[in-house]
């Protein structure tokens, strides 16, 4: 459970990098 939680805490922070470098 707590690699599940990991990778979603991973995706979720590559996911706000790439707005702010959109934005």
């Amino acid at each position: 459970m707590v690699t599940i939680t990991a990778d979603k805490v991973s995706k979720l922070s590559v996911n706000i990098l790439s707005n702010i470098i959109e934005k």
